[in-house]
This record gives C-alpha cells, sequence and structure tokens, in this order.
C-alpha cells in the first residue's frame, strides 16, 4: 500500500432544480482530512462554502451559453459555491465519492 498524502478523486455531480431537467457535470475533489473539517457545521451555508472550496479542485463538462467549455477560475468557483443547488450537487458528490473510494479500498 501506498500512503497518498493529497488523494483526489473524479465524482459526478447531478444539479437538481425544481421543474428543471437534471444536469450533471464532473467535479475532482481533494479529500480533507478529519482536522480540516470537524469544526465546520454543513448545516450553514458558509462552512458548506468553505469546506467546497478547499475540497473542490477542478471540473468537467460545464459549458457556457454558447456551448464552450469552461474550466475551473474564480468566477465560475464563486458560482458553483454560491447557489444552493450547485452547492448540494457538489457535497453529494464529494460524499458518494468518498464513500465509492471506501468500498474500493
Amino acid at each position: 500500500m501506498k500512503i497518498d498524502n493529497d488523494p483526489k478523486f473524479w465524482s459526478d455531480a447531478t444539479v437538481l432544480l425544481a421543474d428543471e431537467p437534471e444536469q450533471t457535470f464532473k467535479a475532482r475533489f481533494r479529500v480533507l482530512p478529519s482536522g480540516k473539517t470537524e469544526a465546520l457545521d454543513m448545516n450553514k451555508s458558509k462552512d458548506v462554502r468553505q469546506f467546497l472550496g478547499e475540497a473542490l479542485v477542478d471540473v468537467a463538462d460545464i459549458e457556457d451559453e454558447d456551448g464552450n467549455p469552461l474550466a475551473l477560475q474564480e468566477t465560475l468557483r464563486d458560482t458553483l459555491l454560491g447557489y444552493p443547488h450547485y452547492r448540494a450537487a457538489l457535497l453529494r458528490a464529494y460524499a458518494e465519492g468518498v464513500t465509492a473510494a471506501r468500498r474500493g479500498n
């Protein structure tokens, strides 16, 4: 076994919004150690934004209105972390990815 001091993984993030079709994109996360997350209250949007701000390292399959692919830059990160439906999708994707990684270990 090799120890990875900075583990990362890709996971599908599905955005759910009433009266809108589901949309899915890929998110790459850094696995955060418990010491960084224990003090966070995941019922507070400020703490969720902080958590995701540290964990989210890349995205794929996100396009602008003209169909051009978007890279994870400050503007896109602010959008994804600023709206509750995107935050919820990212949080679910992180939890599912960490769980899947544990099953695979």
